[in-house]
């Protein structure tokens, strides 16, 4: 069985500094990091992984955290932020493709295997894809979901 791990990281950052507001309100957003390699190791739990994708926007200055990801074996897809309608650069496109390298996972590999998704995103996106409809996709076909998140995040969705 292998496992096939998916990380949104705008989601698993954004999740550390909202967690990061509760734990120790003064601490400026800005100072919060995430350590990656035990990010990768904590999500992978020594297993055999067959699929490692790493994906998020491009902000300045953040090249060192995805050669990091690189020399970890995770391909990281990268998507340049575009402008909104009012100014402000957005992220866009970032949850679609990690639905669509799930689907190709899910299409390319016969269970039982094990679908890893670390996000804090449960939306649906513009265009009508999203993590839970992809999890349910792997159940369906007898794989096994796992749904790594900050507890902040769904905290902040459900209130």
């Amino acid at each position: 069985m292998g496992v096939h791990v998916f990380i949104d990281n705008s989601n698993i950052y954004g999740g550390a500094q909202r967690a990061a507001r509760t734990i120790e309100p003064a601490v400026v957003d800005r100072a919060v990091r995430v350590y990656y390699r035990n990010l990768f190791q904590v999500v992978e739990q020594g297993q055999p992984v067959l699929t490692r994708v790493l994906a998020g926007s491009v902000p300045p200055g953040n090249d060192k955290l995805w050669a990091h990801a690189r020399a970890y074996s995770y391909d990281t897809d990268l998507l340049r932020r575009v402008e909104h309608d009012d100014g402000r650069l957005l992220e866009q496109g970032v949850d679609e493709l990690l639905h669509l390298k799930i689907a190709n996972a899910l299409l390319d590999h016969e269970p039982p295997q094990t679908l890893v998704i670390v996000s804090g995103d449960g939306a649906v996106s513009d265009f009508n894809t999203g993590f839970p409809l992809q999890a349910s996709r792997a159940l369906r076909r007898g794989w096994r979901v796992e749904v790594w998140s900050w507890i902040e995040q769904a905290l902040g969705r459900i209130r």
